[in-house]
């Protein structure tokens, strides 16, 4: 593979689980599901910092 593009992430045995069987129902790959979980949350922290003004979801933003 190429560590360029992709890293491999330690998670407890439990959360895998989880995130296997969620990405079996929602029919992803466990990778898919993580990246969409993820996207998720970004666009939910984004709505939320909307709240308060541009400034933040710029500084939001950045932090990625």
């Amino acid at each position: 593979m190429d560590p360029g593009r992709w890293k491999s992430v330690v998670v407890p045995i439990a959360t895998y689980r989880v995130l296997r069987d969620m990405a079996k129902r929602e029919h992803r790959t466990i990778s898919g599901q993580f990246t969409f979980l993820l996207e998720k949350h970004r666009e939910s922290e984004t709505q939320i910092y909307t709240a308060h003004g541009q400034q933040v979801v710029r500084e939001a933003a950045e932090k990625c």
